[in-house]
């Protein structure tokens, strides 16, 4: 039988997607064990969040399951009713949970472990963000078995959904938090607010009614909301400010948006000619937008009987920026602290931003040419760009390595020569009948690894032979040729090629680095003229604000130049390195963009790798 919140979310489910038949079959899988599972009150709640967070239908599906056991998950009705993909998100959800090993005496690694998986799970980080939200609403009392339950969403889960955009969670999180630690302090905040509003909202609505009469007459298009501030963010300002909750301007605000940014100066105006602007509480979030990129004009206005009433004023895009974008009242509160967080996280949701308008596929890596691995107990191993999960097992320990006889990665056996990614958690399985091998020498990257195997196998490295010139004038296209990586060469540079091996050339810009420290034979090479396209790696060196990202990546996009990766590298306070790896037909197009993206506000260098 349904229940009022099964009602709720098949009914949004199927406005959101478009149909119910997934839902309706996984709705009767977790009734069927919801004696089991004892938490299909909960499980409907998880993934109503997660339609609110726009989530696709494969996450949300896998929410609604959050909370079913691996027993269930791996049992043979499981395997006839649910998709493999949704199966492996949850599998994934528990491994992580698993690993992030939240502890109380360490916040600030935990948050770190967070960001890490947050970089390549966020669907992943979602789910457990709506989770953790859903148990705090049905954890009743604060006790001793739920007291590390309330540490981590408070000093964890909250300021990562405010970071991330996730507003609505991470208010909602402190609220309940606050009810659960300080129940005379809500419960006389909650009963301040609800007086100072019953005194007001007579005065709100008649505001209201006459702004929307004022913008109906000027022929702007408009719609006028309220916002009442959650009990939480008010006790807090009060604090601050060190007056009565009851005092506070902003209880309620109204919230107009608008089309355009000459619209929301208009609207300002109107609003000025109308009414008494309140002394010191205006805002001008458009022309200077916060850290965070929040956008919108905030003013306050005496009304005719007196009160002083907030108004917000911002264009669709920026209330949806505001809604889904990093949480505009976070930077309030411990800002230095958060603020290695806050850069990382907003590169991030750049790229997933670019990502979503595209449906570009692109690997967001916002930590550099390094990758960041968990262990199963949650440890961070830091590893090279390509680094495989043997390398991993010897940065884990010597005798791991020479030990590993199989991997698994996020919960799956997987080669031991999978190279790993930024979010793995990876899981070494040793015996000790396991010795190194000579072929392991072929796929690892680190030097640590290379040298434990070499000296496993009681084998040193020595000189090459030289060997004979090779002085014919090849094509590009000739299976002997491969093109260095660093310098990414292209049709209409000068190239030059080095003989690496017997068999094998490696083509160069003549003005590399390499070709220059190069004492060896240099062979005549020339490009094809058949039309293909190549990978190169553009730099671009920029002050670092709100959307610069964004901005390279719509140009990449304009000119149908494919990006196979981005990464963020944050220098400093006002600097920031974008690293793209994409592909390019010759220099004259590499010449087009570097001219476009150097227009870009902000941007002070293009260049190749």
């Amino acid at each position: 039988m349904e229940n009022q919140t099964e009602t709720r979310l098949v009914k949004k489910y199927e406005e959101t997607y478009g149909s119910k038949k997934n839902l309706e079959e996984t709705l009767e899988f977790a009734r069927k064990h919801s004696e089991q599972s004892n938490s299909m009150e909960a499980m409907p709640e998880i993934a109503l969040i997660l339609i609110d967070l726009k989530a696709d239908e494969e996450t949300v599906t896998a929410g609604l399951l959050a909370l079913i056991s691996e027993e269930l998950l791996n049992s043979k009705d499981a395997q006839r009713k649910i998709q493999k993909s949704v199966i492996e998100i949850i599998k994934q959800k528990n491994t992580l949970e698993k690993a992030l090993n939240f502890k109380p005496e360490n916040t600030e690694n935990s948050k770190r472990k967070l960001l890490i998986v947050l970089s390549s799970n966020q669907n992943v980080v979602f789910i457990i963000l709506a989770e953790n939200l859903v148990r705090l609403r049905h954890s009743g009392k604060k006790t001793e078995s739920t007291e590390n339950e309330i540490h981590t969403a408070k000093e964890i889960y909250s300021p990562l959904a405010h970071q991330i955009g996730l507003y609505n969670i991470g208010m909602e999180m402190d609220d309940i938090i606050f009810k659960l630690e300080e129940p005379k302090k809500y419960t006389e905040t909650e009963k301040a607010i609800t007086e100072a509003l019953k005194k007001r909202n007579q005065d709100i609505e008649k505001t209201r009614k006459k702004l929307e009469g004022l913008l109906s007459n000027a022929k702007i298009e408009y719609k006028v909301s309220g916002r009442i501030k959650s009990i939480y963010s008010a006790y807090k300002k009060a604090q601050r400010k060190k007056i009565e909750v009851k005092k506070l301007t902003d209880l309620m605000a109204l919230r107009v948006i608008t089309e355009t940014e000459k619209d929301c100066y208009e609207i300002l105006g109107i609003v000025h000619s109308n009414w008494k602007p309140t002394l010191g509480e205006f805002d001008d979030y458009i022309a200077r937008p916060k850290s965070n990129g929040y956008r919108s004009l905030h003013t306050a206005i005496i009304s005719e009987n007196e009160n002083s009433i907030e108004l917000q004023i911002r264009t669709k895009e920026m209330h949806d920026f505001a809604e889904y974008g990093i949480g505009s009242h976070f930077h309030y509160k411990d800002e230095k602290s958060r603020e290695k967080y806050n850069k990382k996280l907003d590169w991030l949701k750049q790229v997933f931003e670019w990502q979503k308008e595209t449906g570009e596929k692109t690997q967001a890596d916002i930590f550099g040419k390094e990758i960041f691995a968990l262990t199963p107990k949650g440890e961070i191993v830091e590893l090279p760009e390509k680094a495989t999960a043997l390398d991993f097992a010897y940065a884990v320990h010597s005798d791991v390595g020479n030990r590993c006889q199989a991997i698994k990665i996020n919960g799956s056996i997987a080669p031991i020569n999978t190279e790993l990614k930024t979010g793995d958690i990876v899981e070494v399985i040793t015996s000790q009948k396991q010795t190194p091998k000579i072929s392991w020498l072929g796929f690892v990257r680190t030097q640590k690894a290379k040298q434990k195997i070499r000296a496993g196998l009681h084998i040193y490295k020595t000189e090459a032979k030289p060997q004979k010139p090779y002085l014919e004038k090849i094509k590009i296209s000739h299976r002997k040729i491969k093109l260095a990586k660093c310098c990414s060469p292209l049709p209409g540079d000068e190239i030059i090629g080095i003989k690496t091996t017997k068999r094998k050339i490696s083509v160069h810009r003549t003005d590399c680095a390499s070709v220059q420290k190069f004492s060896g034979e240099k062979l005549g090479v020339e490009w094809d003229s058949k039309s293909t396209y190549y990978d190169t790696r553009l730099i671009v060196k920029a002050k670092d604000r709100s959307g610069i990202l964004k901005d390279i990546l719509d140009v990449l996009t304009k000119h149908q130049v494919k990006v196979n990766s981005a990464n963020a590298k944050i220098g400093s306070q006002t600097v920031v390195t974008c690293n793209f790896e994409v592909k390019l037909k010759d220099l004259k197009q590499f010449e087009e963009l570097e001219k476009k993206i150097g227009e870009i506000k902000g941007v002070i260098r293009v260049a190749r790798e």
